[in-house]
């Protein structure tokens, strides 16, 4: 009888904790140890009910523990309502360490409403969020709009307002263009029961258009309002953590954040404080101590500074590239003029071989013409005299039978008929 009880009770341990354990996504860890506390202590009743005959005494020696739990327990869950001071109910409350900063509450451990009106102020300030938005169609590349649904019923989603859809998922730090992304700014253009039909507010490439396709295929978070950056976000987070949160080439300042400043940092990463802890001037006499603060990046103006940046970007480089083709075509025209230029230069190379060759027959011609003028000189040398001398005798000769002439009549007489 006693091994048949015990397997009955050990069996109904086991479904106890089986359901308590399939329990763990809704209830709360302290409600699930007061389930616990009590399904063992209601065993522990069991046990003695059926079993009081024989262990009565023994089971009565270990009630005052299990009532002492209980009343542990109890305080415990008046702490999470109401708030306490206690640091040994806080201990049993957070046995790894109180998730909140001990310092700046004061001591005390704050009760639920006060949680819950803090989260409820966040909410506010973080605006609304739609959570697990999927896709429902393919992005329209020409009006950059995409139809998607959302899972909460109903959305809240009102016509023509703006919304920032975020890519859901754990961060990839080493490469973070693959992980999950910011996929811009969005004006809902179209609501429906299920969803709604979002437009880009900037205009889609091929970048942006291809991200946006590749984001679709996993869930989004549509914000209300841009996220902001806020310290107490990586408050008591080490080294590890952040690692596995924020790429390698913004990690240092986020680990240095509080700790002392140097030299090296810039008035717009030093912050001064007092004796008190109380933030003061760089320049304030009261100064006890710089630490080194990150400064807090303005998510909305910096996204929107960047595609501003970007679609400059984007102008120049359409302009460089329509300049680039200005200036392949007038390379091209360039080549075009220097080949027939080359034409030319072969044209009066060819000339010039012409020329050259009738410059040297002209030269022979010259030399053969400039010979011939040198000899005919020469005979003409040679004739003159001679020319003379005949010249001289037949002037003496025709003088000398001029005078003949002239002195027969004289010396004859005049004879009639006569012919001279």
């Amino acid at each position: 009888m006693t091994l048949v009880l015990q397997i009955v009770v050990l069996l109904v341990v086991l479904v106890g904790l089986i359901a308590t354990i399939l329990s763990i996504k809704n209830w709360h860890w302290a409600q699930m140890l007061l389930l616990l506390s009590i399904f063992f202590t209601t065993i522990g009743v069991l046990f003695l009910g059926m079993e009081v005959f024989r262990i009565h005494r023994n089971l009565r020696a270990g009630m005052p523990a299990r009532l002492q739990q209980i009343e542990k327990l109890d305080e415990v869950i008046l702490a999470f309502r109401h708030g306490t001071r206690d640091a040994e109910v806080i201990a049993r409350a957070f046995p790894n360490g109180a998730p909140y900063d001990d310092e700046a509450e004061g001591g005390r451990m704050r009760g639920l409403p006060i949680w819950r009106s803090r989260l409820q102020d966040q909410a506010r300030d973080r605006g609304r969020v739609w959570r697990d938005v999927k896709a429902a169609g393919p992005v329209d590349p020409a009006t950059g709009r995409i139809p998607v649904t959302i899972p909460t019923r109903p959305h809240g989603l009102e016509q023509n307002a703006i919304v920032f859809a975020i890519a859901q998922g754990a961060p990839n730090p080493t490469t973070p263009d693959q992980g999950p992304q910011f996929l811009g700014e969005f004006r809902v253009v179209e609501v429906r029961e299920d969803g709604a039909t979002l437009e880009s507010v900037q205009k889609l490439d091929n970048r942006t258009g291809e991200r946006l396709v590749r984001s679709a295929q996993n869930p989004w978070r549509l914000y209300e309002t841009m996220p902001g950056d806020r310290h107490e976000l990586f408050a008591g987070k080490n080294e590890k953590t952040l690692k596995t949160l924020l790429p390698s080439a913004t990690l240092d300042e986020y680990l240095r954040h509080g700790t002392p400043a140097t030299a090296d940092d810039d008035q717009y990463h030093r912050a001064a404080f007092n004796e008190k802890g109380e933030r003061v001037a760089l320049d304030d006499a009261a100064k006890v101590e710089e630490l080194y603060d990150r400064t807090l990046r303005d998510y909305a103006s910096l996204f929107a500074d960047l595609m501003r940046q970007r679609t400059l970007l984007a102008a120049e480089r359409a302009g460089l590239a329509e300049d680039n083709k200005r200036l392949l075509a007038a390379q091209e025209n360039a080549l075009k003029l220097t080949a027939h230029r080359k034409q030319e230069i072969e044209a009066l190379d060819k000339d010039v071989g012409f020329m050259q060759r009738d410059q040297q027959v002209i030269e022979k011609l010259r030399d053969v013409v400039v010979a011939q003028l040198a000899t005919a000189k020469g005979m003409v040398a040679e004739l003159l005299p001679a020319n003379a001398q005949v010249a001289e005798r037949f002037v003496q000769s025709q003088l000398t039978r001029l005078r003949e002439v002239t002195a027969a009549p004289a010396a004859a007489g005049p004879l009639t008929g006569a012919t001279p």
